[in-house]
């Protein structure tokens, strides 16, 4: 049996039908998270794309996103921390570009590096490294360390700047 190809202009009523089901869906309010992502590989796979100008509503959409954004790395990356220097981070991406490349810079350095492999050598000499026990080496005043539950040794000195 011999296959039967579409026609251009059933191609064309196809196109129009599946597009007024999903501007159906989105306007009535009941497109689903599956839907839209549909309805958007829809336009892509069309070669649809839109230009966001004052007014109208991708631009609409796209201010929402930059604003959601923001508060997403307000409320979600910076909510452990409090005071004055988190805030100014939240509020200013470019400040704290600065700061985690100073950071990284930092990180870096001889003593830094030696550092770090000394307290990881001492988490493997404990037995504490990595095993999911929740436990940290802490240190104490006179240098000596002993075992303390992860969250109670790094919350010590916490409020200090």
């Amino acid at each position: 049996m011999a296959k039967k190809k579409a026609t251009e202009d059933q191609f064309n009523e196809l196109h129009n039908l599946i597009t007024k089901e999903f501007l159906a869906r989105i306007k009535s309010g009941e497109a689903s998270t599956q839907d839209l992502k549909a309805a958007c590989d829809w336009l892509k796979a069309n070669d649809i794309s839109g230009v966001a100008y004052d007014g109208n509503p991708l631009s609409k959409l796209q201010t929402l996103c930059q604003k959601l954004t923001l508060k997403w790395y307000k409320n979600v990356f910076m909510a452990h921390q409090s005071g004055k220097s988190s805030a100014h981070y939240a509020g200013n991406r470019r400040s704290l570009m600065v700061k985690r490349a100073y950071q990284r810079k930092y990180n870096k350095k001889k003593k830094e590096v030696d550092r770090r492999v000394k307290l990881k050598a001492e988490n493997r000499r404990r037995g504490t490294y990595g095993n999911g026990d929740g436990k940290d080496v802490s240190h104490r005043k006179d240098g000596s360390t002993f075992l303390e539950k992860a969250s109670k040794n790094r919350a010590r000195n916490r409020s200090k700047a």
